[in-house]
């Protein structure tokens, strides 16, 4: 299971094991910011990657974070 924590309100959402972090904390993001048909779309047309540039994505050592969204980062 991936879960993306708010760090700011202390919120979590929950998704399946095949999910990445990053999809995690845009989504959370995304939800908070009304960007959710953006989010889609670009997954839709197979540009996720290049939507989630456009976004406050921040990649550590251990965690990724977008906005206030934060997940466990595994490579």
């Amino acid at each position: 299971m991936t879960t993306a924590t708010n760090l700011k309100t202390g919120a979590e959402q929950s998704f399946d094991a095949a999910t990445t972090a990053l999809w995690a904390v845009c989504y959370g993001h995304c939800e908070e910011n009304n960007l959710m048909s953006a989010l889609f779309a670009s997954a839709q047309d197979n540009k996720f990657l290049d939507f989630a540039k456009t976004l406050p994505v921040t990649v550590g050592k251990r965690s990724i974070a977008c906005g206030d969204w934060a997940a466990p980062h595994v490579y």
